[in-house]
């Protein structure tokens, strides 16, 4: 009796602990729910880390040297497992990026990363009429995912 009622009990918390666990979304998943929140986004292009080199979807290194630093292919990229970068088509500083980093660790970095910038866009847009979208974006982690949020939400 005891050894069943332990057992029960022993499957009971597995199932609670499973059920309040966020389920783990990739970058474009999480990508396309946020940019649904955004209240209006112009058009753009959305990269993906699998995306083959020519496609509109890559993110070339030069793109990247010249948004995160020259540093950034080989000092940060390495840290990313999976990504998907919203940036607006238009000379508008629209931008919504998911990083999903290997640890909670390189997240930290990552973060690091994308604060810088955001600190450029903050400079270089500060007497503009951007300078309030500049100024409410933000960047958060969420466990391994780092996510840059350049836009209006709804």
């Amino acid at each position: 009796m005891k050894k069943g009622l332990c057992f029960w009990c022993a499957v009971m918390l597995c199932v609670s602990l499973w059920a309040c666990q966020r389920r783990e979304v990739g970058a474009s998943e999480r990508l396309r729910e946020l940019m649904e929140s955004a209240q209006t986004l112009p058009a753009g292009t959305v990269y993906h880390k699998n995306a083959e080199e020519g496609s509109e979807a890559y993110l070339s290194p030069s793109l990247v040297a010249a948004m995160y630093g020259e540093d950034a292919n080989d000092t940060y990229f390495p840290l990313i497992a999976d990504y998907a970068v919203y940036l607006s088509s238009f000379a508008e500083p629209y931008e919504i990026a998911v990083f999903c980093c290997y640890s909670a660790t390189d997240a930290e970095e990552i973060a690091k990363m994308c604060l810088a910038r955001l600190d450029i866009l903050r400079v270089a847009l500060a007497n503009t009429a951007y300078r309030e979208l500049v100024s409410s974006a933000e960047v958060c982690i969420e466990r391994r995912t780092v996510i840059l949020y350049v836009a209006e939400r709804k």
